[in-house]
C-alpha cells in the first residue's frame, strides 16, 4: 500500500496574484513588442492582489462578516471593495482611511481600469481621424490611459503603500497576546511586509517563491 500524509496548510493568493504582477513588469520593461498586454496583466493582477489582501485580513480581523462577504458587503455603508476597506479600519485603531487621499485614491483610480477589463462585454466606439493608412494605433479605448509603465509603477506602489499600513495596523492587534502559532497561519502571515511573504504555509513548512521573482518595490 502506498503511504500517504496529510497536509494542512493555507495558500494566499494575494502572494501569488502580487508576484505575477511583478513578473509582468519585469518582462514588459524588456519586450517592447508585448509591452501593452504584459502591463494590462500587471496593473490588473496588482487590484486583484490588493482585492485578496483586503479579504485575507477581513478573515483574521473579522471572520463572522466575511463568511457571510457576499450579503454583507452588497449594502451601504459596506458596499463592495471600499466598504470592506472601512470595515477593516473600524477594527484596526491604528489605521485611518483617509479615502479622499493618495494612496487610495490611486487605487481607485486603477479599481476603475479592473472594472472596465473585470466587466468586459463588446466596446463599441465611434471616431474621426486623419488617414494615414491602416495602423493598429488608430484604435484607442478608455483603457489606455492606464497601459504606461510609469501608471503600472504608481498603481503598484499605491497599493503596495495601503495594503503595508492595513498590514503593520493589523499586526500590533496581532501582538496583543500569545505569539503567534504554528496553526494561525493568517496571523503568523501578518510578520510579513504586505506582498512579501510566502505563497503558503503548512505545517511549518514554508514555500516562498515557487518560480516566481520576489516582490518588486
Amino acid at each position: 500500500m502506498t503511504k500517504t500524509m496529510k497536509i494542512e496548510g493555507i495558500a494566499y493568493s494575494h502572494e501569488y496574484l502580487w508576484r505575477a504582477s511583478s513578473r509582468s513588469l519585469v518582462m514588459a520593461e524588456t519586450n517592447d513588442q508585448e509591452q501593452y498586454y504584459l502591463l494590462m496583466q500587471s496593473l490588473l493582477t496588482a487590484y486583484l492582489a490588493f482585492e485578496a489582501f483586503v479579504n485575507f485580513l477581513g478573515e483574521y480581523l473579522d471572520p463572522d462578516t466575511w463568511k457571510d462577504e457576499k450579503e454583507f458587503f452588497k449594502q451601504k455603508p459596506y458596499h463592495g471593495i471600499e466598504g470592506k476597506v472601512k470595515r477593516l479600519a473600524e477594527k484596526l485603531s491604528d489605521f485611518k482611511f483617509k479615502k479622499g487621499q493618495a494612496p487610495y485614491q490611486t487605487i481607485k483610480k486603477v479599481g476603475d481600469f479592473r472594472n472596465i477589463l473585470g466587466h468586459g462585454k463588446p466596446y463599441p466606439f465611434e471616431k474621426e481621424v486623419p488617414y494615414k493608412g491602416y495602423k493598429s494605433d488608430m484604435f484607442e479605448f478608455d483603457w489606455d490611459e492606464y497601459l504606461s509603465l510609469t501608471e503600472v509603477k504608481r498603481g503598484r506602489e499605491a497599493i503596495k503603500k495601503f495594503c503595508e499600513s492595513l498590514r503593520s495596523a493589523a499586526y500590533v492587534i496581532s501582538k496583543n497576546g500569545q505569539e503567534p502559532c504554528l496553526e494561525d497561519m493568517r496571523k503568523l502571515h501578518l510578520h510579513h511586509k504586505a506582498f512579501e511573504g510566502p505563497l503558503a504555509l503548512s505545517n511549518g513548512a514554508t514555500k516562498k517563491k515557487n518560480g516566481f521573482p520576489p516582490a518588486r518595490e
